[in-house]
């Protein structure tokens, strides 16, 4: 409220001043400022419209301002060198190598029992397995002897083989059993996936678990009863990448039929710390999972966004062949959590992430588990979209107010302070207190409010420019009318000739057009001709009533007086060229008073011109004034008809007119009787 009515204040007075600068009326004003109820005008209520409109996006976590946020963040998690010397945990990956040493998966549940048999006998904290076995085994050989007997009817019997062998499955929970192992299961939101022979244990959480919003599930996918069994802890597998689907959080907490259930990273994390209580709590950056002494930061889904930083460069990774083989120092598994999963691409569990295209599921499980060890975590605050609503109003704001008494310039300063300081607050956050700031709301806001008002004020400059330009236009039109008038004031006879001629330019300028002799000429060099036509005689204001108004023939002394109109026309036509430079239309009347009465051999006046030294404006006019001289009835003498007038401008074709313009009157005589006709010339029709 207190914003809008601030940006009404100064919008008012930005419009005030602009009435007080010469050329702009109130009505010119009116698209910046609505006078009449001193509210913005349409631009001010579309930019306000764009604010909110970045703001709604903000606070609605619009994908794409997400995508642009991220993609800072995957900048600055890609700069971090966050790495500790001893991260706590192992990796046993069954990588390619493994696999062709040992045999396409799924191996026997015997060789991983081997497997987890070895390294428990190193003495980890905890041996986590990350993937499941929802069918049995069937290289075992109980599942053998049953095909056999199903199949065909017969009765194996192995000799020599301990019965707690003769069942793989059987036999992999019993190792597990004596192992700190963990398991792994996936949830799902279908019921009929939940395994009847099977209950998920509940996790124990204290604390305000209003905080929470957790995803709840109806159904889960786990390994066959005698393996899940025998598993001192279990965890769910599922792992929620972003829009864009890259991983870059994983969830310790989720909901089973209203229990609370762990990620197999936090099932593991218990297993290491059997001790350790669970309790949800929080601060100032938002929710927290309490861990015994530590404080693992969480969002409303009680996801983490992951470190990487270089911790996959400090984790141990042993392949699984040398384990099976032994080949490798017990020490690396001591009083660490061990996590087994696989680099193979055949398994599918492979993901892209923010600092690296494929990445296995496991190594992303050890990073978090890596985090939580290290207290090194990325948060993202509670109150982001708040925060990015605040500073998309902030970064508007400025703009806006820079734009409404200064323009663009100070505008832009404020959007480049805008572009600097968000990134800035956000690189400075990650750097100090490793949280992550949203910057794309405020820069988006404040860089497009920028575009957009500075297009949107072009474009009313340029429409004001060109209403100033027009009325610009018809102050000099007025004016050339008054001189012209005045000077029909002093010759009764000017002012019909003055409209005659002025048609007559004008249907001369256009036959030369379609004759292509002067390819130069266009519509507006016509109508630039037509506008100066009435020019070419002010100078007979200056000329003595006496001379003008003579009812006879003039003597020569009256005669050389009478050609000085040409001399004090040009004088006109300079000293106003003076006072408004640059006008073409005062340039073009120019060559019109000059030249009007040069003739094509050169015994015209006052400079004795020739040929195509006489411009083209001053060729048409001197034969649109002998025209009309010829055809009007004057003080001195009486008109004459249209064909003695043709026959008279034909023979002075080559020497007093310009053969072309001749070719033009002719070619026009239908139209120049017309048009004349339309003015009521005498001799029309």
């Amino acid at each position: 409220m207190f914003l809008s009515r601030g940006i009404v204040a100064l919008k008012s007075s930005y419009a005030d001043r602009r009435l007080e600068r010469p050329g702009v009326s109130p009505s010119e004003s009116s698209v910046f400022h609505d006078d009449r109820t001193g509210k913005p005008g349409w631009i001010w209520g579309i930019a306000v419209l764009l604010c909110f409109a970045w703001g709604a996006a903000a606070l609605s976590g619009s994908p794409w301002l997400e995508r642009l946020d991220t993609a800072l963040f995957d900048a600055l998690a890609r700069m971090d060198r966050h790495a500790h010397d001893d991260p706590g945990v192992v990796l046993i990956d069954i990588d390619e190598a493994s696999l062709a040493a040992v045999g396409q998966w799924p191996w026997p549940r015997y060789r991983l029992a081997a497997m987890v048999d070895t390294l428990a006998a190193s003495g980890p904290r905890a041996i986590v397995v990350d993937f499941f076995f929802p069918e049995p085994d069937r290289t075992s050989l109980s599942v053998i002897q049953d095909a056999f007997r199903y199949e065909f009817g017969l009765d194996l019997s192995f000799e020599g083989v301990p019965r707690t062998m003769t069942d793989n499955d059987a036999y992999f929970g019993h190792v597990l059993s004596g192992a700190p192992s963990v398991g792994a299961f996936v949830l799902s939101d279908s019921p009929e996936t939940a395994a009847p022979v099977h209950k998920l244990s509940k996790l124990p959480v204290q604390g305000d678990y209003e905080l929470l919003d957790l995803a709840e599930y109806k159904g889960f996918l786990c390994n066959t009863p005698k393996i899940q069994s025998s598993y001192a802890r279990c965890g769910f597998i599922n792992a929620h990448k972003d829009r864009d689907g890259i991983l870059r959080r994983l969830p310790l907490l989720a909901k089973y039929e209203g229990e609370w259930q762990p990620s197999i990273s936090l099932a593991a994390f218990l297993a290491a710390h059997p001790h350790a209580s669970l309790e949800v709590g929080r601060d100032f950056w938002g929710p927290l999972l309490h861990l015994g002494d530590l404080s693992i930061p969480i969002d409303k889904n009680a996801q983490v966004l992951l470190r990487f930083g270089r911790v996959l460069e400090t984790i141990p990774v042993l392949r699984a062949v040398d384990v099976l083989n032994q080949r490798f120092a017990p020490d690396t598994i001591r009083n660490r959590i061990v996590l087994i999963g696989s680099s193979a691409a055949g398994l599918g569990d492979l993901h892209h992430t923010a600092t690296a295209s494929v990445m296995p599921g496991s190594a992303a499980h050890a990073i978090l588990l890596e985090n939580i060890l290290s207290a090194s975590h990325y948060r993202q605050p509670q109150w982001s979209r708040s925060y990015a609503l605040l500073t998309t109003v902030l970064a508007s704001g400025a703009v806006i107010a820079a734009f409404l008494p200064a323009g663009a310039a100070p505008a832009a300063v404020a959007a480049g302070i805008g572009l600097a300081v968000y990134p800035a607050l956000t690189i400075l956050g990650f750097g100090f207190f490793r949280v992550l700031l949203p910057a794309a709301a405020p820069v988006g806001a404040g860089l497009s409010l920028l575009l957009f008002l500075s297009m949107s004020f072009y474009a009313v400059e340029r429409r004001l420019g060109r209403m100033r330009e027009a009325r610009l236009a018809l102050f000099k039109q007025a004016m050339l009318e008054l001189m012209v008038g005045l000077a029909e004031t002093r010759d009764l006879e000017t002012g019909e000739h003055i409209r005659r001629t002025q048609l007559l330019v004008r249907v001369l300028a256009r036959g030369l057009a379609a004759g292509g002799s002067y390819p130069g000429i266009d519509d507006y060099y016509i109508e630039l001709l037509y506008a100066c036509a009435p020019l070419h005689d002010v100078g007979k204001i200056a000329i003595p009533d006496r001379i003008l108004r003579k009812p006879g023939p003039l003597d020569k002394e009256e005669f050389a007086l009478m050609q000085q109109h040409v001399l004090y026309g040009q004088r006109i036509i300079e000293m106003l060229a003076r006072k408004v430079q640059g006008e073409e239309i005062l340039r073009v009347g120019l060559e019109m008073v000059s030249t009007h009465h040069e003739k094509w051999d050169g015994t015209g006046y006052p400079a004795g011109l020739a040929g195509n030294e006489i411009p083209l404006s001053g060729r048409i006019m001197a034969l649109a004034d002998v025209y009309d001289a010829l055809t009007s009835e004057r003080v001195y003498k009486k008109k004459i008809p249209h064909d003695e007038a043709r026959e008279i401008i034909v023979r002075g074709s080559g020497t007093q007119f310009d053969p072309e313009v001749v070719r033009a009157f002719l070619m026009q005589e239908k139209a120049i009787l017309e048009q004349l006709g339309s003015s009521d010339h005498p001799e029309a029709g």
